[in-house]
C-alpha cells in the first residue's frame, strides 16, 4: 500500500511460517512471529530487548513509550514476558498501523495507539510516567531531525521515571557521523550512555544497526551482557572511555543545529 510516508508491505517468511516481515521503501523494518511474539529476529531489537531486561530483572510489569509503531514487535514481546505491562506507541504514519492491524495483528491489550508527530507527542506526556523509552523512528535514508536533538532526549528524560531506560535505534553507516553525534547529544542529557552494536561497527569498520541505551541510574552493565549472550553473542558493548573515543569531537545536535541529512550515510539498496 502507498501510505502518507511510504510504499508499506507485509511479507512472509519462507523460512518460519508465522513469520512477517514490515517492508518499507524496500528495506525490511520489523518482523513478528504471528505465534510466538517472544521471537525476536533482529539483532537490534535483542539488544534493546536485553537492555530492558537487563534494567528490569524478572517478569514485573513495565510502563512503556514507543516511538515508532512499525509491526509493533517490542510491544508484543513485552505484554507476553510481562504480563499486565502497558504502554503507548505513538505513530505518524497512519496508513503503516493500518496495515500492521490488517496483515499482523492488532496492538495487544493495554497498548493504546497514539496517531501523532512524536516530539509533539513527547511534550504532552506526563512527567516520570514511563519506565521505558524505545525510540525506533529513524530510517536508513530519513531520520526526523528533531527527534534526534538535545531537546529532544530532554523530554524523554522528563517523562521518564528516575531509573528508566531510554533505547534508541540508529542506522547509519560509515563513517558514522550520525551515530557519533547522537553518541555525544545523549551524554550531554543523560548519566549513563552504552552502544550496543556488531563488532564491526563499534570499531568502526562498517555500518548498520546501532542500539544506544541511556539511564541516569547506572546500567547493569553484567546483567546486560550475560543476556546478550544468551541472545546474541556477535554483539558487543562499548562504554566508558571506549564509547568516548568512538564519539570522538562529534557536535551535540539541538534544536538550533541539527544537520542529520549531512550526517547520515544511508544504506541504498540497489534494485
Amino acid at each position: 500500500v502507498e501510505t502518507r510516508y511510504h510504499c508499506a508491505s507485509v511479507v512472509a517468511d519462507d523460512v518460519r511460517p508465522d513469520g512477517r516481515v514490515l517492508v518499507l521503501d524496500r528495506l525490511r523494518h520489523s518482523y513478528v512471529d504471528l505465534a510466538d511474539p517472544t521471537y525476536l529476529d533482529f539483532a537490534y531489537v535483542r539488544a534493546i530487548a536485553a537492555g530492558i531486561d537487563a534494567t528490569y530483572p524478572g517478569s514485573q510489569p513495565v510502563n512503556a513509550l514507543h516511538l515508532g509503531a512499525g509491526g509493533m514487535t517490542l510491544p508484543r514481546y513485552l505484554t507476553e514476558t510481562r504480563p499486565g505491562s502497558v504502554g503507548t506507541v505513538v505513530e505518524i504514519d497512519d496508513g503503516v498501523v493500518s496495515l500492521v492491524r490488517d496483515r499482523i495483528g492488532p496492538e495487544p491489550p493495554g497498548v493504546d495507539v497514539t496517531l501523532a508527530d512524536a516530539r509533539v507527542q513527547l511534550a504532552a506526556e506526563p512527567t516520570d510516567g514511563y519506565q521505558v523509552v524505545v525510540g525506533d523512528a529513524f530510517g536508513s535514508v530519513a531520520v526526523p531531525w528533531h527527534l534526534a536533538t538535545r531537546q529532544a532526549a530532554e523530554q524523554v528524560q522528563r517523562v521518564l521515571t528516575p531509573d528508566g531506560l531510554y533505547a534508541l535505534n540508529v542506522i547509519d553507516q560509515r563513517p558514522l557521523a550520525l551515530l557519533r553525534s547522537q553518541i555525544t547529544t545523549l551524554q550531554a542529557v543523560f548519566d549513563h550512555v552504552v552502544l550496543v552494536a556488531q563488532p564491526g561497527l563499534t570499531r568502526g569498520e562498517e555500518g548498520g544497526n546501532a542500539v544506544l541505551l541511556a539511564s541516569d541510574a547506572p546500567l547493569s552493565e553484567p546483567a546486560l551482557a550475560d543476556l546478550l549472550d544468551e541472545r546474541d553473542a556477535s554483539l558487543t558493548v562499548l562504554r566508558g572511555a571506549p564509547l568516548a573515543e568512538f564519539a570522538g569531537d562529534a557536535r551535540v545536535l539541538t534544536d538550533d543545529l541539527a544537520p542529520v541529512d549531512q550526517l547520515l550515510t544511508p544504506y541504498v539498496v540497489e534494485r
